[in-house]
């Protein structure tokens, strides 16, 4: 899955794709049967209609409740994300993340806490990275077919001004994008597919000063990056495909996902003046695994891996990636 010279934007680096209802792997939610009803007739489904378990034959349910539709966290999980930047930079995420009912089986929120560690060959930085909230909604959740909506908001923990030895550092060892952003999306899914688009808007430029400069004496090394002095990043849109599959009772899902970013990012230039970071506009590929393996009744393990085939020629938000992979534990409630 590595591939040193391929640079793509990460999955889940500026928000999009994993936030709400568009994560890759989401949110399992069960159906309970009403009372007195054989067990053999009794599946737990998923959001997404997938079948995950059912009951033996001849048994019957007395006196069960009906599904559970009062509020309270729905599940608490811990990742661990790893890629590889630009310049072999390495990027370390540790995240963790809630998911909360709100009302029945209609209204989720959920909220992202991710702690970054970047090292590489101009330094190492770590600290708080973007926090992320959002809702979703779940429109309509049949046994073949679910759609949902979600809206979010990305929080900035930091202005991306960090530096090393009193010299600016580019974006791939920021923590945070220095930016707010609000997140829109949908995802339908029908039978074993899913598919989901998304919008991203970033409302100011960040404070970021990393330039080019020549009068150092490691010059060829610390200019090897994008330039992304007073970066304001521009809207990236998102469609993602991908098929299910059940494997005894494992859940995976393996697809493409598409991410255009549609006009060229707002940089200063040495001279103070706002000019356009050219190459930055176009459209990144993604191929991508994910899967979730129940360790017990209650615990998931959880892993997402991806790969770039394609990526734009000048990713100045420091987001370009040559291998991701994510692990995590999911406590369920």
């Amino acid at each position: 899955m590595i591939s040193i010279s391929a640079k793509s934007q990460g999955c889940s680096d500026a928000g999009l794709c994993s936030f709400g209802s568009l994560n890759l792997l989401e949110p399992t939610y069960f159906i309970i049967a009403p009372d007195v009803v054989l067990l053999s007739q009794v599946e737990a489904i998923d959001s997404v209609g997938l079948i995950i378990t059912k009951a033996p034959d001849v048994t019957y349910l007395s006196k069960q409740k009906s599904a559970d539709t009062t509020a309270g966290l729905l599940s608490f999980e811990f990742t661990s994300y790893y890629g590889v930047g630009e310049q072999n930079t390495s990027v370390f995420i540790n995240q963790l993340e809630g998911n909360f009912r709100l009302i029945n089986r209609k209204l989720y929120a959920q909220v992202k806490l991710p702690y970054a560690v970047i090292s590489g060959n101009l330094g190492n930085t770590n600290g708080l990275g973007d926090v992320t909230m959002s809702l979703s909604y779940i429109l309509f959740d049949r046994r073949r077919s679910n759609l949902s909506f979600s809206g979010g908001v990305k929080i900035p923990s930091n202005t991306s001004s960090l530096s090393e030895n009193n010299r600016p550092l580019p974006m791939v060892y920021q923590t945070s994008l220095g930016s707010t952003d609000i997140l829109l999306g949908s995802r339908l899914t029908w039978r074993k597919w899913d598919f989901t688009v998304g919008y991203q808007h970033s409302f100011n430029a960040n404070e970021n000063r990393y330039l080019h400069l020549t009068n150092i004496s490691d010059s060829t090394m610390y200019n090897g990056y994008f330039e992304s002095n007073g970066l304001r990043r521009l809207d990236d849109g998102l469609f993602r495909i991908n098929r299910r599959y059940q494997v005894k009772k494992a859940a995976l899902s393996t697809g493409i996902l598409f991410i255009y970013h549609l006009q060229n990012d707002d940089i200063t230039d040495a001279s103070g003046k706002r000019v356009k970071a050219i190459g930055s506009k176009g459209l990144t590929i993604n191929l991508n695994v994910g899967g979730s393996i129940p360790i017990s009744s209650k615990l998931d393990f959880t892993f997402v891996l991806a790969k770039p085939v394609l990526q734009r020629k000048n990713v100045s938000d420091g987001l370009a990636r040559s291998f991701v992979g994510i692990v995590g534990l999911k406590r369920k409630f």
